[in-house]
Order: structure tokens, then C-alpha cells, then sequence
């Protein structure tokens, strides 16, 4: 069986920026239901709880940022 792929081509300079294997149904699936009981998870928290870990995450890509700005406009062709 051939892994299908997923091509990004940058708008930027119409080169291919990025490639990845798509999932296969059974892995696709599980990943859903991994993800609806991540949200059960997550709503038994309590709201001060969730501020902390969005706070985390703010802070993680504030971290990152430089990286992610250079992936998202070679995506979207612009800063």
C-alpha cells in the first residue's frame, strides 16, 4: 500500500516547503477518539486550571515564535 503524502508548495517562491505522509483511516480515527477524551479531560478542570495551561501554551509560542513566523509565511506566501 502507497502512504499517501500531503505537499505544501510555498507561495513564496513556488517551492515545495514541506511534505507529510497523510494517516490511514484506522490511525485517523483513533487519533479522533484520543481527542474526545483529551475534551472530557480537559472540561473536568476547573477554569483557573485551563487559564494556567492557555498562559503555558502563550508563553511556549512566544518562545517560538521566530520559528513559527518563518513556517507560517512560507505557508501563506506573506509575514
Amino acid at each position: 500500500m502507497t502512504t499517501k503524502q500531503l505537499v505544501c508548495t510555498s507561495p513564496i517562491n513556488g517551492e515545495i516547503y514541506a511534505t507529510r505522509d497523510t494517516l490511514s483511516l484506522p490511525l485517523a480515527r483513533e487519533r479522533v477518539q484520543s481527542a474526545k477524551i483529551a475534551q472530557k479531560e480537559w472540561a473536568k478542570r476547573s477554569t483557573d486550571e485551563r487559564i494556567q495551561i492557555v498562559m503555558k501554551a502563550i508563553e511556549y509560542i512566544g518562545d517560538d515564535k521566530d520559528r513559527m513566523v518563518d513556517e507560517l509565511a512560507h505557508q501563506m506566501g506573506r509575514p
